[in-house]
């Protein structure tokens, strides 16, 4: 009778034990989806961000924030160049890829209505 109990129980302990290591698996995989995207993604560090503002638009760094535009985290490089002209560069905080460069131009174009 020993045998006959042995057969029936060993099965079931290792298809428990498989369906608990599967569990633990499924819920260790899933733990990373409740990390905000900052904490997984951010390779470049603010340093990085900088230097590359800096490489494209010669100039003084204003300020310099992390922030998640669009499911994609990005730097945003607030700089003013040595014209005096102020440009915001949008730069991937994964890859340091430059995604957009804003201006904003200093000219008032108010001066020219007084032309008449």
């Amino acid at each position: 009778m020993n045998k006959e109990w042995s057969k029936y129980v060993i099965p079931s302990i290792a298809v428990t034990m498989i369906g608990v290591g599967s569990t633990t698996a499924s819920v260790s995989a899933d733990s990373d989806d409740h990390k905000p995207k900052q904490q997984q993604e951010n390779n470049v560090t603010k340093q990085v961000s900088k230097e590359i503002a800096l490489d494209r638009i010669p100039g003084t760094i204003e300020e310099v924030e992390l922030d998640n535009e669009d499911g994609y985290i990005v730097y945003e490089v607030e700089l003013q160049s040595e014209d005096d002209d102020e440009y915001e560069v949008i730069i991937n905080a994964q890859t340091g890829d430059i995604l957009e460069i804003e201006s904003d131009d200093n000219d008032n174009d108010d001066d020219d209505d007084n032309d008449d």
